[in-house]
């Protein structure tokens, strides 16, 4: 319903669920069973992690005076990284694994660590573990062979500086000839320490954890895409709950109704029972069922209308409604038996002359009726019936259809025949057409002590109510409150459907 915002309260809110919940539940069941099934069909993936750690380069040089920048570590790991995923790499995993072309893998650095990762995914567990450990291998053996090659170099360079300095030695004597004998050690020294070097070195890298053979596979997970699908699929449909709402102009609640602008009260309110009636002869709930919580929603209704009796003096009242439909004349069937269950002389009078219904409430033939006591056909008293034996309950049926209902309802004749009925009478209630397709109401309101408005929750929206109450104060009708119809119980707080059970069965 398009309200004000600012005046829910958080039970509006839940209502909006519960109203919806059938959907919802329906949307969240829809996407597990959807998930779950794509998830069976889906071929498993596994995947195996190679780790390898990667030593930063040293600052120290086999020469004096070429001692090494410090170098970013971070850098150093994504440099790494390149190399990893380099051709040079690709190929020797081509050549290891024998196969045309290299296993795809991602390749990470560990957080706050100089380690890299090499993770493989395939639909074959022992591909993986092949995979990850191969780039892993070809790796640490490309490190190894380039600090080798490094070591060599420098081997070879030193061997230079040392023949170099024996052919000075040869030719100088002296003080300065001891000078190079020295020096020339020092360079043998360090001939000795890189042929160490070149014997034990890993080039910086080396398995830190080599990938092993998953124990099951990394998708499909159907547990977590269910609960995933089921959370998604929840917060759609209550949202989607929530936005129909929003855009729902109707009528569901007895809060909706105290929130139009028609300024009218609401006397009543009737609970919705899907199976109210039989076929095509409907009876009234408060005389089949008298314990129901609909037939009680009656008798609270009867107390509101001896309440505006008493207030306003009014004897007769008449039941309409915006549109067809909104159940207003199953409200003034029951209602007229509950009256008469409290000891009250009541006539209920079809004023509907176009589509009359309140005959077949109470099993009545309608050759004879209101139309035929105006047109001098038929005498009151033998057109007024009585329909029940334990209750004084009489009903004046609509007779047979007039050419101009209209102009019949607005003459003198409807006048006397009103008023012959009150002095016969406690209380009348007028089954009256809806307001806005025709103009009897408006007319028949001047016979009336009071107005009743009945609204259907669900089907009647704020704009008909509105107009509807516009239309009756445009003839000064005596407008004393509305009846909300057909309220479901998750759109109400009202303890009669517990109190009173489900067994209702319903007004329409």
């Amino acid at each position: 319903m398009i309200i004000d915002g600012s005046a829910r309260q958080p039970i509006d809110y839940l209502r909006v669920v519960r109203r919806h919940k059938l959907s919802i539940v329906a949307v969240v069941i829809a996407a597990a069973g959807l998930a779950l099934g794509i998830s069976l069909a889906q071929d498993p993936v596994y995947e195996a992690t190679a780790q390898v750690l990667v030593r930063q380069p040293g600052t120290t040089s086999l020469f004096p005076g070429n001692a090494a920048l410090p170098l970013d570590p971070s850098r150093v790991l994504q440099t790494e990284i390149r190399v990893i995923k380099g051709p040079v790499i690709e190929e020797a995993v081509k050549t290891a694994l024998n196969v045309p072309e290299a296993p795809k893998v991602s390749v990470t650095a560990v957080a706050v660590a100089d380690i890299i990762q090499i993770s493989a995914r395939d639909g074959n567990r022992e591909a993986t573990v092949a995979a990850a450990n191969g780039f892993a291998k070809a790796y640490i053996d490309l490190r190894r062979q380039q600090a080798m090659d490094e070591v060599l170099s420098a081997s070879r360079e030193i061997q230079a500086r040392i023949i170099d300095l024996q052919g000075q030695i040869d030719k100088t004597s002296g003080t300065e000839r001891d000078a190079l004998v020295q020096a020339q050690a020092v360079f043998r020294q360090k001939l000795g320490e890189a042929q160490v070097d070149g014997s034990i070195t890993t080039g910086g890298a080396g398995f830190v954890a080599p990938a092993t053979l998953p124990s099951g596979p990394i998708s499909p997970k159907p547990l977590r895409n269910v609960i995933w699908a089921m959370s998604s699929a929840l917060g759609l449909a209550v949202g989607a709950a929530f936005l129909r709402d929003y855009l729902d102009n109707t009528i569901r609640t007895i809060q909706d109704l105290e929130r139009t602008d028609t300024g009218l009260a609401p006397a009543g309110l009737i609970p919705l029972v899907p199976d109210w009636k039989t076929g095509e002869t409907p009876r009234p709930l408060t005389l089949d069922d008298s314990h129901s919580a609909s037939a009680e929603a009656f008798r609270t209704l009867r107390t509101s209308i001896q309440f505006i009796s008493l207030e306003r003096k009014a004897r007769t009242i008449q039941i309409t409604s915006p549109s067809s439909g909104e159940g207003k004349t199953t409200i003034v069937a029951n209602l007229g038996v509950a009256l008469a269950q409290a000891g009250q002389r009541v006539v209920i009078i079809c004023c509907d002359l176009r589509r009359p219904r309140l005959h077949t409430f109470f099993g009545l033939e309608n050759e004879e009726g209101l139309s035929s006591v105006m047109l001098r056909q038929t005498s009151l008293s033998k057109a007024l019936r009585r329909v029940d034996d334990h209750v004084p309950l009489y009903v004046l049926p609509s007779g047979p259809t007039p050419p101009n209902p209209s102009e019949l309802l607005a003459s003198k004749r409807t006048a006397d025949i009103f008023l012959a009925l009150r002095k016969v009478s406690d209380i009348i209630i007028l089954d009256c057409p809806p307001i806005l397709p025709v103009a009897d109401s408006l007319i028949v309101s001047s016979y009336a002590d009071a107005s009743l408005i009945v609204c259907r929750a669900g089907k009647t929206s704020h704009q008909k109510i509105a107009r509807a109450v516009e239309l009756m104060r445009q003839v000064n009708a005596p407008l004393a409150g509305t009846i909300l119809n057909g309220v479901t119980a998750q759109d109400t707080e009202n303890d009669s459907y517990e109190y009173y059970g489900p067994q209702d069965r319903a007004t329409s």
